[in-house]
């Protein structure tokens, strides 16, 4: 008869789990993927708020020209987007009296309006011009905010509107 061979199993020898060097070639792996991740993700989120202002100044364009059409007595200069406060468009009449905006900005949209709103009884020479941003869209520095900027306006003695594309 054969001796029979005693094994002895030591504790750590068959254990299944992953060595430090496997473990930090992952992280490694993972923490370049982030990198890269944030990288594309930055001026992609930078883009998506400049349309959420490209849209604002479209829809500010046709409540403007839809109050105008309804010769509401609106103050377009007054109120919450007063030079470069976000908020409600058009939120007083010509007498500062409280009146439901005709436009709510988006949430960190901010509108520059740069024209004014004079509406005296009986006429309707409203203009109304706006530079819109939005404050952590792309950046552009030739514009005063320092933001990409959208220009609109709205001319009803000429009757005349404009919008960016």
């Amino acid at each position: 008869m054969i001796p029979m061979k005693k094994t002895f199993k030591k504790p750590f020898k068959d254990t299944k789990g992953f060595t430090l060097m496997e473990l930090m070639v992952v992280i490694a792996i993972v923490a370049v993927l982030a990198a890269i991740a944030v990288f594309n993700y930055i001026p992609t989120r930078a883009r998506a708020l400049d349309s959420a202002a490209l849209s604002d100044s479209r829809n500010i364009v046709s409540s403007v020209v839809n109050s105008v059409m309804n010769n509401a007595n609106v103050d377009f200069n007054k109120g919450g987007a007063i030079f470069g406060a976000p908020g409600a468009v058009g939120a007083l009449d010509t007498a500062a009296n409280p009146r439901t905006p005709i436009f709510t900005l988006s949430i960190g949209v901010v509108a520059r309006i740069t024209g004014d709103s004079i509406q005296p009884p009986g006429a309707s020479n409203t203009v109304f011009s706006a530079f819109i941003y939005h404050t952590g869209g792309t950046t552009d520095p030739t514009t005063l905010s320092g933001k990409k900027e959208f220009f609109c306006f709205v001319d009803a003695d000429a009757g005349i509107s404009s919008a960016p594309n």
